[in-house]
C-alpha cells in the first residue's frame, strides 16, 4: 500500500493517488490509514460495519503478544492511537452486540467515533444518514471503509461475521451515492469469504466508491460524475 501511494498519480491535476483496496480481513484498513496518513494526514473515517472494530486489543485479542492484539476488531483503535483518524469519524450500519455496554462505547466515543445503528434507516432513511454523514465529515478529508457484513446475510450470505437486520444492497449503494461532494481520498471494500452474491455486492460497491472519488473535492476543485461519463442509474 505504500509503494503504490508514494508513487506519482496520472494526472496533470494532482500528483498524489488515491487508492481503492479490496478484499482481505478487515485490519488491512490500518495499513491503508497508514498509509494514506503519509500523504493526506489524519483524515475522518466513515465505517460501514455491522460491528464496532475499535475495541481495546487488551479486551479482543491481546495480552497473549502484540500481534494478537491488531485483529480486524481492534485497527480502528490502534489507527486512533497512533494519530491517523480524526475525532470526526462515523460507524453507519452498526446492529453487533458488545463485549462491555458501557466500556466498549465509552472507548468508541474516545476514539472519535460517533455511531448510526442499521434500524435508524427506517426512522431517517438513506437522505437522513446520508445527511447525518455529511455533516459528521464536514471540512475534513474522508476515508471510506466497507464491511461487507454491513449488509444483511440475505446480501452478503458467505461473510464471516454475519449480523442480522442489516441494510440492503441497494440503501448502501444509496447512501454512497449521496455522499458526493466530501473530499474523498481513500476507500476499500473488506470481504474475506466469496459467493457470487456477494462478489456482484462487492463489484457494485467498488463501483460507486469510485465513481465517489472521481466525482470528489480536492483542492477546492469539484469534478462531477456526470462530466467523468459515470453515470447514475
Amino acid at each position: 500500500m505504500q509503494t503504490i501511494s508514494g508513487r506519482t498519480a496520472n494526472s496533470t491535476k494532482h500528483t498524489t493517488p488515491r487508492i481503492i483496496a479490496l478484499g482481505g480481513d478487515h485490519t488491512t484498513t490500518l495499513s491503508a490509514l497508514r498509509s494514506t496518513f503519509e500523504r493526506w494526514g489524519p483524515v475522518s473515517v466513515i465505517h460501514f460495519d455491522s460491528h464496532l472494530d475499535t475495541w481495546d486489543p487488551e479486551v479482543l485479542g491481546g495480552g497473549i503478544s502484540h500481534y494478537a492484539g491488531v485483529n480486524h476488531g481492534t485497527f480502528l483503535h490502534i489507527a486512533h492511537e497512533e494519530g491517523l483518524i480524526r475525532n470526526t469519524s462515523m460507524h453507519a450500519g452498526i446492529r453487533a452486540p458488545v463485549f462491555r455496554p458501557k466500556g466498549d462505547l465509552k472507548n468508541d466515543a474516545r476514539c472519535g467515533f460517533e455511531i448510526i445503528k442499521a434500524r435508524e434507516i427506517d426512522r431517517i432513511g438513506t437522505d437522513g444518514i446520508i445527511r447525518k454523514l455529511k455533516e459528521r465529515v464536514a471540512g475534513s478529508r474522508v476515508y471510506i471503509s466497507v464491511d461487507i457484513d454491513v449488509l444483511d446475510p440475505a446480501y452478503a450470505p458467505a461473510t464471516g461475521t454475519a449480523e442480522v437486520g442489516g441494510w440492503t444492497t441497494r440503501e448502501l449503494l444509496t447512501i454512497l451515492d449521496g455522499l458526493e461532494g466530501i473530499e474523498l481520498i481513500g476507500a476499500d471494500v473488506g470481504t474475506s469469504m466469496q459467493a457470487i452474491t456477494l462478489d456482484l455486492a462487492l463489484a457494485d460497491l467498488t463501483f460507486f466508491q469510485l465513481r465517489l472519488l472521481q466525482s470528489t473535492i480536492i483542492l477546492g476543485r469539484l469534478v462531477s460524475s456526470a462530466a467523468l461519463g459515470l453515470k447514475k442509474l
